[in-house]
């Protein structure tokens, strides 16, 4: 887990060709934000991954927002999301 923790940190995430600083990583969360001269022109990041057809599939919800979003909602969002839309899901 430390060694995946390390390298989230320092790899970051890519998507469209646009890198996202990792801020957090957790057993199914990533999240982080994009470096911005201006703050409040930064975009954020989020990944879930979660199980579903009773844990025979395995799947990734990515979602990605700007200010006035924060990573705290938002974040909390996705997990929602994921507990109540996605782990339901038959295969």
């Amino acid at each position: 887990m430390s060694e995946d923790f390390d390298r989230a940190l320092q790899m970051g995430i890519t998507l469209e060709g646009r890198r996202y600083e990792v801020h957090r990583h957790h057993s199914h969360l990533i999240y982080g934000r994009t470096l911005e001269q201006d703050p409040t022109q930064s975009e954020g990041i989020a990944i879930c991954r979660s199980a579903a057809a009773e844990g025979m599939l395995t799947v990734f919800v990515v979602i990605t927002y700007r200010m006035p979003h924060v990573s705290a909602k938002m974040v909390s969002k996705l997990d929602q999301f994921c507990r109540m839309c996605v782990e339901p899901l038959r295969q």
